[in-house]
């Protein structure tokens, strides 16, 4: 039914798709590559249209933090929980300002949960838009072509399919988390002996 429905008004379903992908990202993306793989939407242009909303989505993230994320961040993470205090902010603003930036937000799109978190921080941070944007669509590219071609071979099992990558990626977020910890405690450790 909704395959009839999308191949009826095929236009205006790659408009919703754009804007379901700034919106969602994941699951819009391996749906619109298993609706390629039936024929319903033309492959070529799903590619064209996910990498558009993607680069769009990060965008959005990117210039929410820039335009909002300083006094929100200080605003809620100075409050009762203080998450993220004065010095950890600076540290932000230090990071997003050295050579490791553009790892960083290449990186983060493919932790799950963590690629809208540093575009915002990354805006609040006032990284210039020229050093964010190449990594960030980069990694978008990246990002679209692997989850629309996932979608395009494995969208019949869908299900399936979407647990796994969402397991990937909170398996990465995991490792990468603990191995910033790890670094994080070293660098602790050997600044007092030095």
């Amino acid at each position: 039914m909704l395959a009839s429905l999308l191949s009826q008004y095929q236009d205006i379903s790659y408009i919703i798709f754009f804007f379901g992908i700034i919106a969602e990202g994941e699951f819009i993306v391996l749906t619109a590559g298993f609706l390629a793989s039936l024929g319903v939407l033309f492959l070529p242009l799903v590619y064209i249209m996910t990498i558009l909303g993607v680069i769009a989505g990060d965008i959005v993230w990117y210039g929410a933090g820039y335009r909002f994320g300083d006094s929100v961040i200080r605003k809620i993470g100075l409050g009762r929980w203080r998450l993220i205090n004065e010095e950890r902010m600076k540290y932000i603003e230090s990071h997003f300002n050295d050579s490791t930036a553009g790892r960083t937000l290449f990186v983060a799109k493919f932790l799950y949960g963590l690629s809208h978190i540093t575009y915002l921080l990354s805006g609040a941070a006032k990284l210039p838009f020229k050093k964010f944007i190449k990594p960030a669509a980069t990694s978008s590219i990246l990002w679209s072509m692997i989850f629309v071609t996932l979608g395009f071979f494995f969208g019949h099992s869908f299900n399936l399919l979407h647990r796994y990558t969402k397991d990937f990626g909170i398996s990465l977020t995991i490792v990468v988390i603990l191995i910033l910890l790890i670094e994080y405690i070293w660098k602790k450790e050997t600044k007092g002996k030095i």
